[in-house]
C-alpha cells in the first residue's frame, strides 16, 4: 500500500463505525492574539482519548478485509497506542500483548489492561520494542505504532475528518510526539 490521500479515504470508511466523529473548535481569544483563524481537531474527545485509536482500528480492519485477521496481535508502546490496540482487539476479538515501558504511566497501563490486553513492563522503549519483535516472531502480528502505513493512513483520518467538516487551511500543524500523524 502506498500512503496516499485514497488511502486515507479508504482508511475513514474503514473505521468510521468504531471511532468518534471529534469536533472542530476554535479560540476566540487566541485567534485575537494571534491575528490568525486557528481551528483545533479535538482528539482529546477520540476514543481512548486520542488519535492513536483511528491507526490501530485500521490496521486491524485492513487485515480483515484481506481475511488475515490474527488470532494474536503484539506492539510496543508508551501509552496511547497500546490503549488503542486493545481496545482496537477487544471489539474485534483478536488477543493483544502490548509492551509498555515501566516508566508509562500508571493510568495508561491501566486503561490497556481494562481493555483485556496482556501488558508486560519492560525497562525501556527500547526492550520493548525488542520484546515484541520477538513475539511476532512466535506469529503474533506485530502492528508497529507508527512505522505502518495501514496505522499512518487510519490516523490522517483525523484530518480527512476535518476538511469534510469544512476546514479550508492555509497550513496544518501537528504534534511531532507519538509518531504517525
Amino acid at each position: 500500500m502506498t500512503l496516499s490521500p485514497q488511502a486515507v479515504k479508504q482508511a475513514h470508511d474503514r473505521i468510521s463505525s468504531y471511532i468518534k466523529r471529534t469536533p472542530l473548535m476554535t479560540s476566540t481569544r487566541l485567534n485575537q492574539w494571534l491575528g490568525h483563524n486557528i481551528i483545533f481537531k479535538v482528539e482529546g474527545l477520540q476514543n481512548v482519548g486520542a488519535f492513536k485509536v483511528r491507526g490501530a482500528f485500521n490496521a486491524l480492519l485492513s487485515l480483515k478485509e484481506q481475511n488475515n485477521i490474527p488470532d494474536h496481535a503484539v506492539t510496543f508502546s508508551s501509552g496511547n497506542h497500546a490503549q488503542s490496540l486493545a481496545l482496537a482487539g477487544k471489539t474485534l476479538g483478536v488477543k493483544t500483548t502490548i509492551f509498555l515501558p515501566s516508566y508509562t504511566s500508571t493510568i495508561k497501563q491501566q486503561a490497556t489492561k481494562s481493555y483485556g490486553a496482556n501488558v508486560i513492563n519492560t525497562d525501556s522503549r527500547e526492550q520493548a520494542e525488542i520484546q515484541s519483535k520477538a513475539l511476532q516472531q512466535q506469529g503474533a502480528s506485530f502492528i508497529h505504532p507508527y512505522d505502518n502505513d495501514d496505522v499512518i493512513c487510519g490516523q490522517g483520518t483525523a484530518t480527512y475528518e476535518a476538511l469534510l467538516d469544512g476546514a479550508n487551511p492555509d497550513a496544518i500543524f501537528a504534534p511531532c510526539g507519538g509518531g504517525g500523524l
